[in-house]
């Protein structure tokens, strides 16, 4: 019994022995696996940060150049640099209306724009759209010191309200840009005010979800997201603000604990600054919100090491039945673990149960790799996206290119943008249905011709990112080729759907990294359809100009104001297309100054519609005409909006104001009449008295009364005399005098050829005596 009490023992060792030398590897191989796993996912998460804090950053400096575009065309104008050198302003009431419906545009144009100003150096006065022309006293201190010390034609400025709460204020950026004149000295300045929240707009359509994002600026002003409370203090309180402010690093990222009142929280850090401004951009997100991944891939991995021991133990249990019950403990601990998979439904042996989880842990696998396959297209679709709108790390670039099944196989990538026309006024399904249908015709001639994918983006345009060519082709070669493709693509789009199609063609890059800029020049080149007209294939080559003298039809406008006061709608079409010939007279043509052109004249329009009729003239129109003239996508809709829709209104409005006027005016003159009749009575006087000339206030009144001024003063009269025959005693000639009569003969000569009784016949019938007699008989 003590021989085979040892073997047991022995036995039972080497079991243990070999169960520990199994569990111990794979142990330490689940702990190597998921900080593998983790520090893997940690990296991806941080370059996913990374990469959305870039996406902020040139968005909000592409919002900055692009005001400073505008901005900077308008600092140009002959109108600005003539008003800004008048010594006295208000002596020229013309240019200053000119110079009115300049701000007024650049109200319209620039997005989010909090106010315009145009500081006059010589008068120390401002112009703004809201307050007209007033003393410069108004502006902000900030601004005129800054303006005061000024040496470089234009800087952004940026200042904070007063406020005693930690996170309180708000912040105004403000583009400042020099106007010159010939001699190139300073005679005024731009003044663009733009408030914090056009910049957290941006950040929000990311959305971005958890995360707080900051702005410090050059000046270490900190713009801030009042909707995100993360930091709840101070920012200058943190030690990782003030160290980020002091920094002078392109890019940052780390782990940060702060500590509250009776909490502490880890934060992840991304910091990135921007080459264009050194605007500082901080993202803040709770470490635990990312790190929520990394408990699933805990539990996965200590499911996966549970089933190994369970594998070394069950090897143990065909050596020894008294490890059975410790291998049944260890599988309840193990179905404790992986108690979000399935269980078994009928009552299995330990080798069964192992086979259970393994195939569970299998089935899950697929279900996961499914699920990516399945999402691949919008993931592909999300990364298009991003391609064409940002730049991307060209470390990475190709590994992504080649996983989301961009191709690659040729040298150069060109990038078309299609808009299909005249779809306003269709269901959004049969809009989608038509985008739907573009884009397979699209990718079956790619297809035939070269490489390429086609996209649907959020503004209903068609994108194509091409890839085509060799390093051998010539220029001319390669732009034919993408010309060919574009052509015959409007063309089946045409004959298939029965709608036109315009095409914008960027240049082509012999790099993917450059396809962002392909797709902004593809869709800057869709905008010239406004000057060359819908259906076309516009290259941005040749379309856009390398300078253009930008002129106004002024003496056109003209026109179409003195039409307007004049009512006739006729003429104001006529002018109109007047106005848009002399726009495209221009060489080369450019769509901003078209489409700012007519942005000028529709607001000059509207002024001379409040002067007429203050009143219901700003009441007029239900909608905004500055948004609406902007959805106008060629000169020939916005020519025709016009037409139909604008000045109609507008001549109904003025000549509705013009009868009223005059039928006022002659109110005004009978009322004269009324009470002034025994007074001396001309159409001189009732003239002068309306400030009318004789003849027109002539015809007006006989148009209005339907008898001449002297007729209705002779008919007035006479009624008067035939009140004062029936009423009064008064001789004769006492009323013929009253009447302005130089002698009764006249008087009763005109009295008989009115009535047909002379004044005695008259007051005979008519007098009260008459009927006093006719009742005593």
């Amino acid at each position: 019994m003590s021989v085979k009490r040892r073997a047991l023992r022995l036995r039972l060792k080497v079991i243990i022995s070999a169960a520990l030398m199994a569990i111990i590897p794979v142990i330490l191989l689940g702990i190597t696996t998921y900080l593998i796993s983790s520090h893997s996912l940690m990296v991806e998460i941080g370059q996913a940060n990374r990469d959305t804090m870039k996406q902020i950053q040139e968005r909000i400096d592409s919002m900055l150049i692009g005001t400073d575009k505008i901005v900077l065309q308008h600092a140009y104008s002959p109108t600005l640099k003539d008003f800004t050198k008048l010594a006295n302003p208000f002596e020229n009431p013309q240019k200053f209306q000119d110079v009115m419906t300049i701000l007024t545009s650049m109200e319209v144009l620039i997005n989010d724009v909090d106010s315009v100003y145009l500081y006059l150096k010589n008068s120390s006065l401002i112009v703004s759209p809201s307050g007209g022309l007033t003393s410069a006293d108004k502006l902000d201190s900030h601004v005129m010191e800054a303006i005061s010390t000024a040496t470089e034609p234009f800087f952004w400025l940026d200042r904070k309200s007063e406020s005693t709460v930690p996170r309180g204020g708000s912040h105004v950026v403000t583009l400042i840009r020099a106007i010159s004149d010939s001699s190139d000295k300073t005679s005024g300045y731009l003044i663009i005010n733009i408030n914090e929240r056009a910049f957290f707009k941006i950040i929000q359509n990311m959305q971005l979800g958890n995360r707080e994002m900051i702005i410090i600026t050059p000046s270490n002003h900190i713009f801030s997201d009042w909707n995100k409370h993360l930091l709840t203090n101070d920012f200058l309180a943190y030690p990782f603000i003030r160290n980020l402010i002091a920094s002078e690093d392109a890019e940052k990222f780390g782990v940060e604990r702060i500590r509250g009142e009776n909490t502490e929280e880890d934060l992840m850090v991304n910091y990135i600054k921007s080459p264009y401004n050194d605007w500082k951009y901080i993202s803040v997100i709770p470490y635990e919100v990312l790190t929520s991944p990394f408990r699933w891939i805990k539990q996965m991995i200590i499911a996966a090491c549970c089933l190994l021991i369970l594998i070394s133990l069950a090897a143990a249990v065909g050596l020894s039945k008294r490890f059975s019950t410790i291998i049944a403990n260890l599988l309840e601990l193990m179905k404790s673990i992986g108690g979000s998979m399935p269980q078994p439904a009928k009552e299995m042996d330990e080798f069964g149960l192992i086979r259970h989880y393994a195939e569970s842990f299998q089935t899950t696998k697929e279900s996961l790799v499914r699920q990516v396959q399945e999402s691949m297209p919008l993931l592909q679709a999300n990364f298009i996206q991003t391609l064409l709108t940002s730049t991307l790390d060209a470390s990475e670039l190709q590994n992504k290119l080649e996983y989301y099944n961009i191709p690659t196989q040729y040298p150069c990538y060109s990038v078309l943008c299609i808009e299909l026309d005249h779809l306003r006024g269709q269901t959004e399904s049969d809009v989608n249905l038509f985008v739907y249908a573009a884009i397979n015709i699209t990718r079956e001639i790619i297809r035939e011709r070269a490489d390429g994918v086609v996209v649907k983006t959020p503004d209903n345009h068609i994108a194509v990112i091409i890839n085509h060519g060799n390093e051998k082709d010539h220029e001319q070669e390669l732009q034919g080729e993408i010309f060919l493709i574009s052509d015959q693509i409007r063309e089946v789009i045409e004959s298939l759907l029965h709608i036109t199609a315009t095409i914008g063609v960027g240049n082509y890059y012999y790099s993917a990294q450059k396809i962002h800029l392909a797709y902004r020049e593809a869709l800057e080149a869709l905008q010239y359809q406004l000057v060359e007209g819908s259906g076309r294939v516009l290259f941005i080559g040749r379309v856009q100009p390398s300078s253009a003298v930008t002129v106004y039809p002024t003496q056109q406008e003209q026109s179409i104001l003195n039409q307007i006061k004049l009512g006739n709608l006729d003429q104001i079409c006529h002018f109109l297309d007047q106005f848009t010939c002399h726009l495209k007279k221009a060489d080369p043509l450019n769509y901003e100054h078209v489409r700012q052109s007519f942005t000028q004249l529709i607001a000059s329009s509207l002024r001379m519609v409040y002067e007429l009729d203050p009143v219901s003239g700003p009441s007029l129109f239900s909608y905004n005409l500055y948004q609406r003239v902007h959805k106008c996508r060629t000169t020939e809709q916005i020519v025709l909006w016009l037409k139909r829709e604008v000045y109609p209104p507008i001549v109904e409005l003025i000549n509705r104001r013009r009868m009223q006027r005059k039928h006022d005016t002659v109110e005004h003159v009978l009322e004269y009449i009324h009470l002034r009749y025994d007074s001396d009575l001309s159409l001189p006087l009732l003239a002068e008295l309306v400030s009318m000339p004789v003849s027109h206030f002539s015809s007006m009144f006989k148009e209005e009364v339907g008898m001449t001024v002297s007729d209705y003063i002779i008919a007035f009269r006479m009624e008067k005399a035939k009140e004062l025959l029936a009423t009064s005693e008064l001789k004769v000639s006492e009323i013929a005098d009253r009447m302005r009569y130089n002698n009764s003969q006249n008087f009763i000569r005109m009295f008989k050829k009115v009535t047909g009784l002379t004044p005695g016949e008259y007051r005979l019938h008519e007098s009260p005596l008459k009927d006093a007699l006719e009742g005593m008989q």
